[in-house]
């Protein structure tokens, strides 16, 4: 007995790469026959979307290429071109991301954050990472632990080492 599974839906809330791992995902497992997969998902695609993808996609592909066992290949390189990111955008993302979790005034605007404070009302908990009594280490511009939150890759790390490094050095 075949199971129908539905295709992935397309939607802003849900980013590129997410959509795309579930559109092969699906490919892998449906029943669907390779000739109607491109048509298909390209059916479901939003028609009020604005990125126009819809439109983009029916305009650069031929409806004979999307029936071809290749369809749904030509139709994800059609939505990777339009709407993947590329490594430079992905990356300047990623660091506006650590350049947000470095800046102490991000997470209250003019007030000053200190640390949980003792009976004698002096914060009794320090940054591991850097002493500090303003934050903790899940807040810390100095700690490693944060790069990880970003998913950096190893190059992209040295570079945001070395900006750290001599942001220091310039302001002392």
């Amino acid at each position: 007995m075949a199971t129908r599974i539905n295709l992935p839906s397309f939607s802003k809330s849900k980013s590129y790469e997410l959509y795309k791992q579930e559109l092969v995902a699906w490919s892998e497992i449906t029943d669907l026959d390779k000739k109607k997969r491109g048509i298909a998902v390209a059916l479901t695609l939003p028609e009020d979307d604005e990125s126009k993808i819809r439109e983009k996609v029916f305009d650069q592909i031929d409806l004979e290429d999307l029936k071809k066992d290749t369809g749904f290949t030509t139709l994800v390189e059609i939505l990777d071109k339009h709407l993947a990111k590329d490594d430079l955008a992905d990356s300047l993302e990623k660091f506006k991301i650590l350049k947000i979790l470095q800046d102490p005034k991000s997470s209250q605007r003019g007030a000053k954050n200190l640390n949980p404070k003792g009976p004698d009302g002096k914060p009794f908990k320090t940054c591991r990472s850097c002493g500090s009594y303003g934050h903790l280490v899940a807040k810390c511009p100095d700690s490693w632990e944060n790069l990880s939150k970003v998913n950096i890759t190893e190059e992209e790390e040295h570079a945001v080492y070395s900006l750290v490094i001599k942001n220091k050095t310039l302001n002392g």
